[in-house]
């Protein structure tokens, strides 16, 4: 059973996450004091998650590190 907000948006351990964006714990909450990634939810003293539609809307939002050239010769 999965932990839920009052909207029903799934959220997230901090293991979830860390799988999910590819970063380790110090990467990622660098990123959190950036305000380059969204902060989680406090549940409890020491208990935090975070909405997968806001770490859904993070990965989807990164632009690739590659692209393919297009056109002739490509």
């Amino acid at each position: 059973m999965y932990l839920t907000d009052a909207e029903g948006d799934r959220l997230l351990k901090l293991a979830e996450v860390t799988a999910r964006v590819a970063l380790g714990k110090s990467a990622l909450y660098v990123k959190i004091n950036e305000g380059t990634f969204p902060s989680p939810v406090r549940l409890a003293p020491g208990a935090v998650r975070w909405k997968k539609s806001e770490v859904d809307a993070w990965i989807a939002g990164l632009q690739p590190v590659y692209q393919r050239p297009t056109g002739a010769g490509a």
